[in-house]
């Protein structure tokens, strides 16, 4: 595999984790909203600016 295609197929996971990480975003608001606790804002990490540059 070159880098290239490496990269892309980097690039293609982070977006799949940033899916999961909204996802898990509104559960967690949800969850917070349901037994009256404060939101809670999920770390987000910092792959897509490892990535660029």
């Amino acid at each position: 595999m070159t880098d290239k295609d490496e990269i892309a197929s980097l690039k293609s996971k982070v977006v799949v984790l940033e899916a999961n990480m909204a996802q898990l975003q509104r559960q967690v608001n949800d969850i917070a909203r349901k037994t009256g606790s404060p939101e809670m804002q999920l770390r987000k990490p910092a792959v897509r600016s490892m990535l660029t540059e």
